[in-house]
Formats: structure tokens, C-alpha cells, sequence
């Protein structure tokens, strides 16, 4: 049973994080600039305080699209592992059985279910999927916390926030990567299936090139980088 025709926000979900991940990398670059500047010896006191207040800008919008990049991403995993159940299974069975089920069983069972082969739940495609599942779960459901009133321990957060961008990359360079991981596996388990046409390959086998964007037919509305060094 293949029901192809279907009303979807995947590709949407996949797009949002594809480009939200290559403004990133853009971002990235910028910041690393900014940061060997600032860590020049010869650096001016006010020009100092101009690249510092430059770099919190950078930190933000790093931050910005890293949760964009995740969330997005981890959507369009789910959407897509519950469209593959109810194009193969029917969506009176997805609806009834699988719905329910946390998102790492249902890309365990459900290809299991449609092709009668085990999902390699010791493989990096998984381990990146728990991932994502766990930084989704952590960004959607995000706690609020007490500024702590202690020198040492303020200077421990504000340290913690400068170190944020790398983590914050690391995130996002991962989920991308789970797309692609995930449709390679899934690819494999049935041959039938198409998924990276949709999730793209995984990064440096071309990934970026691999999705369709609006973007690149409406130039004009491409993100400007107003942080330069």
C-alpha cells in the first residue's frame, strides 16, 4: 500500500532547517572573525567594547537559528515517520496503533512493520535521533532559572553563555546530519522509499544542495548579514 499523494508540511519543515542551518554557517564565520579581532593585542579599549557587544549580537542570533534548526528538524523526523506508517499501513492503523508511541519507537517499529526489518538502533542514525529527540524536548519545554545572586557562580553562567555558540552549532550541525543519517537507513531498509529527495544526504555528501528552497528563486529575500567584521 503507497498512498503518494498527500497533504504535508515536511518539506517545509526540512527547508526551515536546511536554511536556517546555511545562515548559520554564515554566522558561524562571522563570529570566529569578530573573535581573533577581539583577541588582538593591539585592540583599542573602545574598539574592544564594540567587537564585545558585536559578539553577544552573534551569540543571539546563533542562538536563534540553532533552535530553529533543531526544532524544525525534530518535526520533520515525526511527520515523516507517521506519513510513512499511513501511506503503507493506512492512516485508520497509524492513527489507532502507532500514534501514540514516542518518537524513537515509532522509527524503530514502523519500518519494521512495512518491511519486516529491524531499524539498527545501535547505529549513529538512532544515537543522533535520541539526540535531537532530547534537545527538542529541552527547547520546547524550556525552564526558566534564578540569576544566581553568588560573584563566583554569575561569573560561572556568563563564562558558560560565552562558550554557548559552539554548543549551540554542535546542536545544529547534529540535527541536520540526523536527516540525513535517518533517510539513508530508511532508504536502505525498504529501496522503494525516497526520503532523502525530501530530508537531503547526510553533511558533506552534498547535503545543502540536496533540498529545493524558495529562496533560490526569490533572492531578494535572503537573510542580510549586518554583522560584519
Amino acid at each position: 500500500m503507497r498512498g503518494y499523494q498527500r497533504l504535508t508540511l515536511i518539506p517545509i519543515y526540512v527547508e526551515l532547517a536546511r536554511e536556517s542551518y546555511k545562515i548559520l554557517s554564515q554566522y558561524e564565520e562571522i563570529f570566529r572573525n569578530v573573535e581573533r579581532s577581539l583577541a588582538s593585542l593591539n585592540i583599542e579599549e573602545a574598539a574592544k567594547l564594540e567587537l564585545e557587544w558585536k559578539l553577544a549580537a552573534l551569540r543571539h542570533q546563533v542562538t536563534k537559528y540553532a533552535i530553529v534548526v533543531v526544532v524544525f528538524s525534530a518535526l520533520a523526523v515525526e511527520s515523516y515517520i507517521y506519513d510513512y506508517a499511513a501511506r503503507n499501513l493506512s492512516d485508520t492503523f497509524a492513527k489507532k496503533y502507532l500514534d501514540r508511541l514516542d518518537l524513537l519507537s515509532k522509527w524503530v517499529i514502523v519500518p519494521r512493520l512495512v518491511t519486516g526489518r529491524e531499524f539498527p538502533t545501535g547505529g549513529q542514525a538512532f544515537a543522533l535521533l535520541r539526540k535531537l529527540v532530547q534537545r527538542r524536548n529541552a527547547l520546547v519545554h524550556n525552564k526558566t532559572k534564578p540569576v544566581p545572586n553568588d560573584p563566583e557562580q554569575y561569573l560561572e553562567l556568563v563564562e558558560k553563555s560565552q562558550n554557548a555558540v559552539t554548543e549551540m552549532l554542535l546542536l545544529a550541525k547534529e540535527a541536520i546530519e540526523a536527516l540525513g543519517q535517518l533517510a539513508e537507513v530508511l532508504e536502505n531498509l525498504d529501496p522503494e522509499e525516497f526520503t532523502s529527495i525530501i530530508f537531503g544526504s547526510p553533511i558533506g555528501k552534498n547535503a545543502n544542495s540536496q533540498s529545493y528552497s524558495f529562496l533560490d528563486e526569490f533572492p531578494e529575500l535572503r537573510l542580510r548579514l549586518d554583522y560584519t567584521t
